[in-house]
């Protein structure tokens, strides 16, 4: 004011000149706690006292636990006996203001809430109710407490009416966040709270609900398909859980979904575990392929033939080749055979057998297929500096009776239909096409 900070004699006089302009009630957002000593803090309580019971005295809350409160600091009695005594708190969560209460316990005295009296309700029983997260802020009417000082807002702005005496600037710690909203200072959330307990009363239905709703969903979600959905299934609740908060809120309809997002947040972290403990054991180490075992799970392989080649020499090779040449050994291996599995997942089990499944219509490419493997086998694996030879030994099975573990294990190389061998001794490439008589 005039390049000079607000100070606490302005705050005595801006409170006398709403005194003399004829409003409702001055709601007082502000502490004094730090000013008692100040030489014009009499000025403050004694504008403060001139108001009688028209004015409203903001009491801090250090720490809130339902509708009970540890207060801070009380309002000095220097601002007299009538000055009504207001709480200014409210419950968080998710760092947001979601819910106020319409009155609350603080050592042992039933406070109203500025949100109440805002109102103007009679003293509620301690209880906390939902904002309305649609109100447009944009329609609240704000002044400058210097154009009161000097005379341009006056009676006809303010006569009759509730106004809040409060901070709003944005570097002011009395801003808070909002659902929907940007941060606001708070002496807006106490006018959104005031404006929704006069639509109606407020009706508490608390957590069970929505707990039994999300363990309801989300049981059905693992029972189902094998928990398939699960994931899609958690973050739909969720989603559901909050826009249902904000729905029910329009209607002042409160409810509390921490316990059904801490069950969703628990149960999802539970099942990832169990998936990524399931999928381990599913996996083959070396090469990060589905091993065997996960085949062996899918559903039934129906008229799809099984494929298996083996690395014949795997055990000695694995023996012989130093570091992690096994490893670079495998990847090249499984790039090859990939070039007749597309389409297909290939798997790899610990013995350094491979297998995959291909469709019914591609049974006439099989054998075309596994010339070309077996070709291109002949040629060494280069690991490193290393040129390793491989035998490779390749086995179809074409029935369709019988498990998947059945057909797999028929499968496997021991009744090759294409083996190749290669000398290491000589350098000599055989291969030999084996065909059964009807083959023939």
């Amino acid at each position: 004011l005039q390049d000079q900070e607000f100070s606490v004699a302005n705050h005595a006089r801006l409170i006398k000149a709403i005194d003399d302009a004829g409003a409702k009630r001055l709601f007082i957002d502000f502490s004094y706690y730090r000013r008692l000593t100040h030489p014009d803090y009499s000025k403050v309580a004694a504008a403060v006292r001139h108001m009688d019971d028209r004015v409203i005295l903001a009491v801090p809350a250090a720490k809130m636990t339902g509708s009970d409160v540890k207060v801070s600091y009380w309002p000095s009695q220097a601002m007299g006996d009538r000055a009504v005594r207001a709480c200014i708190c409210w419950e968080y969560e998710f760092w947001q203001v979601w819910r106020v209460p319409l009155a609350v316990m603080a050592d042992g005295r039933q406070l109203p809430s500025f949100a109440a009296l805002l109102a103007d309700r009679p003293l509620d029983k301690p209880g906390l109710f939902s904002l309305d997260f649609s109100y447009d802020t944009s329609t609240i009417t704000e002044y400058s407490a210097i154009d009161v000082l000097n005379g341009r807002i006056g009676r006809e702005q303010l006569a009759g009416k509730h106004v809040i005496f409060a901070p709003t600037n944005a570097s002011s710690s009395d801003q808070h966040f909002l659902p929907g909203h940007e941060k606001l200072p708070g002496a807006y959330i106490h006018l959104i709270a005031g404006e929704a307990l006069k639509r109606g009363n407020p009706v508490d239905i608390g957590f069970l609900p929505g707990l039994a709703l999300t363990f309801a969903v989300l049981m059905g979600a693992l029972a189902l398909g094998r928990g398939r959905w699960y994931a899609w299934t958690a973050i739909a609740i969720t989603a559901i859980l909050i826009a249902g908060k904000i729905f029910f809120s329009l209607s002042l309809i409160s409810t509390q979904i921490g316990a059904a997002c801490f069950l969703v947040a628990a149960l999802s972290a539970n099942v990832s575990r169990t998936r990524r403990r399931a999928s381990a054991q599913r996996e083959n180490p070396v090469s990060g392929l589905p091993n065997f075992e996960a085949l062996r799970s899918q559903a039934a392989f129906g008229s799809a033939t099984v494929v298996a080649a083996k690395v014949v020499n795997f055990e000695d090779l694995a023996a012989f080749i130093p570091g992690d040449g096994i490893g670079r050994l495998v990847e090249q291996v499984t790039r090859r055979l990939q070039l007749a599995s597309q389409g297909t997942t290939l798997h790899h089990d610990l013995d350094g057998t491979f297998a995959w499944l291909v469709p019914y219509y591609q049974h006439s490419q099989i054998e075309g297929q596994l010339a070309g493997l077996a070709a291109l086998f002949n040629a060494p694996l280069m690991i490193g500096e290393l040129r390793v030879d491989v035998a490779i030994a390749f086995g179809v099975n074409d029935e369709f009776e019988g498990s998947n573990a059945q057909r797999l294990e028929i499968g496997q190389a021991r009744d090759g239909v294409f083996t190749l061998s290669r000398s290491t001794a000589t350098g000599a490439r055989d291969i030999c096409a084996e065909c059964s008589d009807k083959e023939a």
